[in-house]
């Protein structure tokens, strides 16, 4: 992923859950216009930088900004 690309993805990431406490990969497909695989790709991302953390398990995952 180009990392300018990422970082504006990141912020609209970020901005969603400041406002939503959370987001969903499918959410982040739609906020990003991106595929869901490249949503989890971003969230994933987001997570292995201590920004965010998933909640519950594989099925029903959400992901919520680290405290």
């Amino acid at each position: 992923v180009n990392e300018v690309v990422y970082e504006s993805q990141r912020q609209q990431v970020i901005d969603y859950v400041t406002v939503s406490i959370q987001i969903s990969t499918a959410k982040t497909a739609e906020l990003l216009d991106i595929s869901k695989a490249g949503a989890k790709e971003v969230l994933n991302k987001m997570v292995e930088e201590g920004i965010l953390e998933r909640c519950g398990d594989r099925r029903n995952r959400t992901y919520r900004l680290k405290a």
